[in-house]
C-alpha cells in the first residue's frame, strides 16, 4: 500500500471515529437535556395541580363553614322546609362561580340525609344518585368526625371520578351547638363544571351512637 493510500486510509478512520464520538456525545447531551426538561414540566404541572387543588380545597372548606353555621340550615335540617329549598338550593345557586358544586348534601343526627343535590356543571342536566353513592359520601369514619364537632377535607374515589369534598358539623350562626346533623359540598376533580341537578331524599344511615 503507497503511503498516499495509508493516508487517506487514515483520515477516513479518523473521521469516522471523531463522527461517531460526536453523534455519541451530541446524543447524550440531547438526552440529559431532554430529561431535564421533561423533569420541569412535570415538577410544574405537580405544582399547578397543587395550586389548583389547594384553592378548590379553600373554596370548599370556606362555603361549606359558611352555610353550615347559619341559623336558616340549623333550622333547615330539622324541619327541611321548602322557603330554603327555593331561597337557596336552587340550580343558579350551585352554578354561580362563587360555588361552582356539583354536590350537596344534609345529614342529620340520626344520619339520615335529608337533601342531597348532584349537579352537573358540564350539561346541566339532571341525573339519578346511585345508592352506592350514597354509601360511599357518608362512610362511617368520615361522617363519624363531624358529630364530634370536627371539619373534614377529603377525597372520594367514585365511580364518576375523584370528588373532593368539605364536610362541617350544622350549628346555630353563633357557631354554638348542639350540633343538629351536617353539610357536605362536594366538587369533581376532573371537570371544571360538573353539575347535576338535585333530588330530594331520606336515607337511612343508622343512628347517632
Amino acid at each position: 500500500m503507497t503511503i498516499r493510500r495509508k493516508t487517506i486510509s487514515i483520515i477516513c478512520l479518523t473521521f469516522i471515529v471523531l463522527i461517531g464520538l460526536l453523534y455519541t456525545i451530541s446524543r447524550k447531551v440531547l438526552l440529559d437535556s431532554y430529561a431535564q426538561l421533561a423533569e420541569r414540566s412535570v415538577k410544574q404541572n405537580i405544582k399547578r395541580f397543587q395550586n389548583v387543588l389547594s384553592e378548590d380545597i379553600s373554596s370548599l372548606s370556606t362555603n361549606a363553614y359558611d352555610w353550615s353555621a347559619w341559623d336558616d340550615t340549623y333550622a333547615f335540617i330539622e324541619d327541611v322546609n321548602g322557603e330554603y329549598l327555593q331561597s337557596n338550593l336552587t340550580n343558579d345557586t350551585v352554578d354561580n362561580d362563587g360555588l361552582r358544586l356539583n354536590l350537596m348534601l344534609f345529614a342529620n343526627v340520626s344520619r339520615e340525609i335529608v337533601y342531597i343535590k348532584k349537579y352537573n356543571l358540564d350539561e346541566n342536566h339532571e341525573v339519578p344518585i346511585p345508592p352506592q353513592m350514597i354509601e360511599d359520601l357518608i362512610a362511617p369514619e368520615i361522617i363519624n368526625l363531624v358529630f364530634e364537632n370536627k371539619f373534614v377535607n377529603d377525597i372520594i374515589l367514585l365511580p364518576e371520578g375523584p370528588l373532593l369534598i368539605a364536610i362541617t358539623p350544622i350549628v346555630n350562626s353563633a357557631r354554638e351547638g348542639p350540633v343538629r346533623g351536617a353539610l357536605m359540598m362536594g366538587r369533581f376533580l376532573d371537570s371544571g363544571r360538573d353539575h347535576e341537578n338535585w333530588s330530594t331524599r331520606k336515607v337511612s344511615l343508622g343512628n347517632l351512637e
